[in-house]
């Protein structure tokens, strides 16, 4: 379970929010997967789940922008390490 390291009810609804936001953009973009759509999702929610802890400093806003954020960043930088 990608989320099970967070107890929070709220930081764990905002990290699923985060997640699906983030995954909404990688489809948006055509971004292309080295998995099935089901394992690269997992994967980006994994991703999101291990930032959510450094983001709870900040206001809860900040913290859904910065892990879309990071979560587009490792989609990128895997495309371009693919393309590469």
């Amino acid at each position: 379970m990608p989320f099970s390291s967070l107890s929070d009810p709220v930081v764990i609804a905002r990290a699923l929010s985060a997640s699906e936001a983030a995954w909404a953009r990688v489809k948006d973009e055509q971004i292309m997967m080295f998995g099935s759509e089901e394992a690269e999702q997992t994967r980006l929610k994994f991703i999101v789940a291990s930032l959510a802890p450094l983001a709870l400093g900040s206001g809860l806003i900040d913290q859904i922008q910065k892990m879309t954020a990071a979560a587009m960043q490792m989609a990128e930088k895997k495309v371009w390490a693919h393309r590469s």
